[in-house]
């Protein structure tokens, strides 16, 4: 009787390996971050990544000025809360 019990816990034992093993194969991580802009990974030309790192730049500028836009319309509106405009 004890024989079979100690076979049947080294059966155990054995799928409980096996599902262990199983389990760690079906883990699965992922990580996902949104880009701003796509990069160019291939080799490119003097004057075209001129022409790309320019229109990147102004791309900067825009969001700049964008961004002070808001910056200014904020204080105005802070300045003039309360006050009557006429």
């Amino acid at each position: 009787r004890l024989t079979q019990i100690n076979a049947d816990i080294e059966s155990y034992t054995a799928q409980l390996r096996t599902l262990d093993n199983q389990i760690a194969y079906a883990t699965i991580e992922l990580s996902v971050e949104e880009v701003e802009r796509v990069s160019v990974v291939e080799e490119e030309g003097r004057f075209h990544k001129i022409g790309r790192q320019f229109v990147e730049n102004l791309s900067d500028v825009w969001e700049g000025v964008c961004d002070f836009f808001v910056f200014f319309v904020k204080k105005i509106c802070r300045c003039f809360n309360g006050h009557s405009l006429s």
